[in-house]
């Protein structure tokens, strides 16, 4: 799945300089109002790793 807008920001507050198009969602849940992203998702993001957020934070790191 794509990144949303609250999503990609949560993601740029802790990796700097990911790309969007690096990124894609495996699962979420939750709600994105354009400027934040309530709720909780797991992102992989292209040689990294997939990461879990939750509420704007970096909860962990999946694998």
């Amino acid at each position: 799945m794509f990144v949303t807008t609250g999503q990609y920001k949560d993601i740029t507050k802790v990796f700097q300089s990911v790309n969007r198009d690096d990124c894609s969602v495996i699962a979420e849940g939750g709600s994105d109002n354009g400027k934040t992203f309530s709720g909780s998702f797991l992102v992989k993001i292209k040689r990294k790793g997939v990461y879990r957020f939750e509420d704007g934070n970096l909860l962990k790191k999946v694998r």
